[in-house]
């Protein structure tokens, strides 16, 4: 015994208002199971303002509704619009398919997907634009707030702005890079003794203020008299 599949297919909201065209049902979810394994068709569709749409998988009332467990289908529990992604051909079993070619971007979209249809497309498309703008701005915190955890300061739970953070951040790779680069010559063998490169005279290395810490001011030094 082969697939058994589900069909689920919905009015067309793209052409809501056209006498002529209302009502023309298209395919949104293909369900198919064999045994215990499932397989779960998304039907992306081309909306204006240029992003892609998928429709709600709502179970009519004749059909079986223990076909498939599908609350936990990632797809389908509302409509999803997704910016429209940079596609790529790839060849499965033979076939010629395109697919996202950042398919954890396009991933990265799914809990910030839900989509509300509006009758006014003005208004559809400020929901949207608001959504995932709200989105962008989430991914953004995150990432700032990674970049934190990355870079030393003292106190260690100091709060940084996001201009704070980007000034600390190339300082403390500067500093990382001026490191690297004498470790190389060392191990290179190009530091000779008293000099560098015949150049700059060689003495022994203290770090400055601005490598003793990225945050702090270490106040005036103190010589002995």
């Amino acid at each position: 015994m082969g697939f058994q599949c589900l069909k689920i297919e919905s009015k067309d909201p793209r052409l809501d208002g056209i006498d002529s065209l209302s009502g023309t049902e298209i395919p949104l979810h293909y369900v198919c199971k064999l045994a215990t394994h499932a397989i779960h068709v998304v039907f992306f569709h081309e909306r204006s303002g240029n992003y892609l749409w998928h429709g709600h998988l709502r179970l009519q009332g004749h059909m079986d509704r223990k076909f498939v467990p599908f609350r936990k289908l990632q797809f389908g529990r509302y409509p999803g619009a997704f910016d429209r992604p940079e596609l790529q051909q790839v060849t499965v079993d033979g076939l010629d398919v395109l697919i996202p070619k950042d398919p954890g971007h396009f991933l990265e979209e799914v809990p910030h997907s839900r989509f509300i249809e509006c009758r006014n497309l003005d208004m559809t498309r400020k929901i949207f634009t608001n959504t995932r703008e709200r989105w962008r701005q989430q991914s953004v915190n995150s990432a700032f707030a990674k970049l934190r955890t990355l870079i030393p300061t003292h106190p260690p739970d100091k709060k940084l702005s996001k201009s704070e953070t980007l000034r600390l951040a190339m300082r403390y790779i500067n500093f990382l890079v001026k490191v690297l680069g004498e470790q190389s010559l060392q191990q290179a063998g190009v530091a000779t003794q008293g000099n560098i490169l015949g150049l700059f005279p060689q003495g022994p290395h203290l770090p400055d203020g601005d490598e003793r810490t990225l945050l702090n001011d270490p106040g005036p030094s103190h010589e002995a008299p």
